[in-house]
């Protein structure tokens, strides 16, 4: 039976409707077929245009882009001129495959290291998948697809409009990481990307360092991150105030394996520098740079830092606090001053059949790496980037000054910086005793249980500290609310530079002072 012309329309309308529909199934619904189209955090093309303003205007010149195999940005868009500039530096119209880094910031989906599958559409265009080299990682079975997680991630949306910008025709290959992928995994992951990836490619780690820290411990903590970036420490990376350890991880092990382990820097601040707010309690930093072809610096700038905690009695509640990340915990985001420091010093206590260390493992897992019992007789040495630095802790009273005089002594033999510790102290004046460790060799002394507040005395060209040690407790969180301090170290060949970070516990909580309350705090501590 011949059809009419108008019934062969409509069978051609219908068949057109369902290609269409089938089309739209299999690009835009997750789960039917390829992956959505997914966005670009803003697409107004204006914020993207301003930011490379400031980055064509500050370009570090005679570098090559084509050597620069790696790259460090911030995703946190309050400075979104330093991503900009660090993109900038790799500007091309030839294709580079660029595999984009960042954390999983909400722990979504069930894969640790996920892969997205699909294109970004920007304000410049759509910014293609490399699906050629996506399919085969996936093939893998080291990592997963699960398209969902990417809607919410900012580390990847808030990049690709300036990689578009940049690099307008390249091809990308996002991946996000929990913090509990494994060491083998990432090795597993960066062996396939080496046999993978053309000669050109780029890695792009989007990851912003210090978080929930008042400025003037953010800026602490990213010397040392500065320090391990310049220095190519992979070995050093778990323990950076850093909000993806594995992103790092894993774009060092690929830059080593490309020989491209020379790092510049190009920018470093943090939210409380950009809005100029020093009341901020909880900062961002941001730093970023780029890795070239050539080897790292090699520890040219020999130096440390450390962090005296003070002492904690590790009871149940506080263990159990301390690994509770929830945003209202206040002594688990104060434990954040732990991370990113070289030497993080702690004096612990415990009511724990199984002894003290084992209860202090929740602390090393928070960054403490030195830590001694309350009330014993304690000596470590830790070598940091060629800086040799001595710990000496006198917390038992019934010990002779002879035996002390030793120990400081011996330690000052082998070691370039030594901290004393005094805090349960003989019949002996405190002032007296502290001046002693300084005549022995100590370099700094910090004594607990003087009388009066804190003070800080100038004594032959070393300090001493009264009344810097701290108690973190069950019961100094819930008694009255107190000024307690925690110091930091700058450690170098020619001395060291003190930071003193005041603090208040006490009424259920503890805080860190912002800037500028802690500069007021400091100066009266200094006149006085």
């Amino acid at each position: 039976m011949k059809l009419t012309h108008e019934k062969l329309i409509i069978r051609s309308v219908i068949l057109v409707v369902i290609v269409i529909v089938a089309f739209l199934m299999y690009y835009l619904i997750p789960g039917s077929g390829a992956p959505s189209l997914h966005q670009s955090y803003f697409s107004n093309q204006d914020f993207y245009d301003e930011a490379f303003e400031y980055a064509n205007n500050n370009r570090v010149t005679g570098v090559d882009g084509d050597k620069i195999k790696g790259l460090v940005v911030n995703h946190h868009l309050l400075a979104p001129h330093f991503i900009a500039r660090a993109i900038n530096q790799v500007a091309t119209d030839s294709k580079r495959v660029v595999v984009l880094l960042c954390p999983n910031h909400f722990s979504n989906g069930k894969f640790d290291i996920n892969l997205s599958l699909s294109d970004w559409q920007t304000p410049y265009g759509i910014l293609e998948n490399e699906s050629s080299l996506s399919d085969k990682l996936t093939d893998t079975g080291i990592v997963g697809n699960d398209e969902d997680v990417f809607e919410q991630e900012h580390g990847i949306s808030g990049i690709v409009a300036f990689i578009k910008k940049a690099l307008p025709n390249s091809k990308i290959l996002p991946v996000v990481f929990k913090d509990r992928t494994t060491n083998d995994a990432m090795g597993e992951f960066v062996g396939f990307l080496e046999s993978l990836l053309p000669d050109n490619a780029l890695v792009i780690a989007s990851v912003d360092f210090s978080h929930d820290l008042p400025s003037q411990i953010s800026e602490f903590h990213d010397k040392k991150s500065v320090q391990v970036l310049s220095n190519f420490e992979i070995d050093n990376v778990d323990f950076l105030d850093v909000d993806s350890a594995p992103s790092l991880k894993v774009l060092f092990s690929f830059l080593e394996k490309r020989a491209a382990t020379q790092f510049t820097l190009l920018d470093h601040s943090n939210s409380a520098v950009i809005t100029k707010d020093d009341s901020q309690t909880e900062t961002t930093s941001h730093i970023t740079g780029f890795f070239s072809e050539g080897e790292a610096a090699n520890h040219q700038d020999k130096s440390a830092s450390l962090l005296f905690a003070g002492n904690i009695e590790l009871s149940e509640e506080i263990k159990k606090s301390l690994l509770d990340n929830r945003p209202e915990n206040q002594l688990a985001k104060f434990s954040r001053i732990f991370l990113g420091n070289d030497i993080t010093v702690a004096s612990v206590s415990a009511d724990d059949p199984d002894g003290v260390f084992a209860s202090a493992s929740v602390l090393e897992s928070k960054g403490v790496n030195v830590v001694y019992e309350t009330g014993s007789d304690y000596v470590s040495e830790t070598e940091v980037r060629g800086i040799r630095v001595g710990i000496y802790y006198q917390g038992d009273k019934n010990l002779s000054e002879h035996l002390a005089q030793d120990k400081i002594e011996n330690l000052k033999s082998k070691n370039d910086f030594i901290i004393a510790i005094l805090e349960n102290p003989n019949s002996l004046d405190l002032t007296v005793q502290a001046r002693r460790f300084v005549d022995f060799g100590a370099n700094r002394v910090l004594v607990g249980g003087f009388e009066k507040g804190f003070e800080m005395e100038k004594y032959n060209k070393s300090k001493i500290y009264f009344n810097a040690i701290s108690t973190i407790s069950k019961e100094s969180l819930a008694g009255e609310e107190k000024t307690g301090f925690s110091l930091g170290f700058e450690i170098s060949e020619t001395g060291g530079d003190d930071l003193i970070f005041p603090l208040t516990y006490g009424n259920g909580g503890i805080r860190l002072l912002p800037k500028d309350e802690s500069d007021i705090l400091i100066s009266e501590i200094v006149e006085s």
